[in-house]
């Protein structure tokens, strides 16, 4: 190591290989705090030879704020970039994005961090640190939720959506809607095509990671609530709404699609049973299968996924359903051997854990898309 990572002079852009990014609404006075000890610290501390600049994005804040944030930007190696409105944090960052893309061509990579304070700059620059070890990885500072000062909401909203997360993508962190996250800048060009304009961004940013085979890791840092978190913009509700919405959509089609095919695998399985047909099972299920796919694969297609294109994702979201569909035709008739007044009950528990499991499927491989995740 033994050189200095050094924001204490503007350097010329094209020696610039890392920019700390802070998207910023309604500042309090602790923006210039943090700026302050951002820079001190990067001043001094050996992370490696790099020249640095640190991005700080006004989303927006309005007149009564631009003092403030013109203060900010008196800091040695500070870019300030305004939007005349609020366009919210995943546009935020974008901006920042391509402020970096189109004027530091030497970019390894950018550390983004939050304007309220819960990020102390030490973790800051232990974060930068770690990238520098992984630069092709996304880091994350990964916070302690079970800390007894952690707000009801952000504990136990973190571990819904850190399982929710873990279910879909199969990737297991501690802390997924952290701000504090250091990005390659391979990675960046990628992300502005990644859907989201708000905190939904965050967490399609670690969804992108999965498609585009991005390693994740993460480091411990400290958690910091400043007055019950009262300064944050992240609404539990409304925003956990945005960043569910693929989930909520997927079970409303799913939903509705096994109803429609349980009333038609019922109706036929009525008529045909008493005539002693062999496999009426099977043939049942072939039925409501076709009847309920095709409703299925619309809906998906433009409701949920908004991907897949042409024949390709035809041929493959029919492959899934025939595979689908087997399965559950053996499954269901196995069961129904040891009760075949059951039956009904049987189906829907097979369909079910099928239909959790190819959501994964359908996202990653029938309605994929070369744009990143919606």
């Amino acid at each position: 190591m033994g050189h200095m990572l050094n924001v204490m002079e503007r350097v010329a852009d094209e020696k610039i290989n890392i920019a700390f990014i802070i998207p910023s609404l309604h500042p309090g006075p602790r923006i210039v705090e943090i700026l302050r000890g951002l820079v001190g610290l990067l001043g001094t501390a050996e992370n490696g030879m790099i020249r640095a600049a640190v991005i700080l994005v006004d989303d927006g804040s309005g007149p009564d704020y631009a003092a403030r944030f013109e203060t900010a930007s008196d800091f040695p190696g500070c870019v300030l970039l305004r939007h005349a409105v609020n366009l919210g944090k995943g546009r935020a960052l974008k901006t920042a994005f391509n402020y970096c893309l189109l004027n530091f061509p030497s970019l390894t990579g950018v550390v983004t961090l939050d304007s309220d304070g819960q990020h102390l700059p030490s973790d800051v620059v232990a974060c930068a640190r770690e990238f520098l070890r992984h630069p092709d990885a996304l880091v994350l500072g990964a916070r302690n939720f079970k800390n007894p000062g952690v707000p009801f909401k952000s504990r136990y909203g973190n571990r819904a959506t850190r399982w929710m997360f873990r279910f879909v993508s199969g990737i297991d962190v501690l802390d997924t809607q952290t701000g504090l996250r250091c990005i390659p800048a391979s990675f960046l060009r990628r992300l502005m095509n990644v859907p989201g304009e708000r905190f939904n961004f965050e967490m399609n940013m670690l969804m992108e990671c999965k498609a585009a085979r991005v390693p994740v890791a993460e480091i411990p840092i400290e958690t910091v609530y400043i007055e019950g978190n009262k300064a944050t913009y992240f609404n539990p509700f409304l925003d956990s709404m945005r960043i569910y919405a693929i989930f909520l959509k997927y079970i409303v089609s799913g939903v509705s699609s096994m109803a429609l095919d349980m009333s038609v695998f019922s109706a036929i399985l009525y008529l045909i049973k008493p005539l002693s047909i062999s496999n009426y099972v099977m043939i049942s299920t072939v039925a409501a299968r076709i009847v309920s796919s095709l409703y299925n694969y619309f809906l998906n297609k433009k409701f949920v996924f908004a991907g897949g294109r042409g024949l390709s994702s035809i041929a493959r979201y029919y492959s899934l359903a025939a595979f689908q569909m087997l399965l559950s035709g053996l499954l269901v008739g196995l069961l129904s051997h040891a009760a075949s007044s059951l039956v009904v009950g049987f189906k829907l528990f097979v369909d079910s854990l099928l239909f959790a499991a190819s959501f994964w499927v359908q996202q990653k491989w029938v309605f994929r898309k070369t744009t990143g995740f919606k």
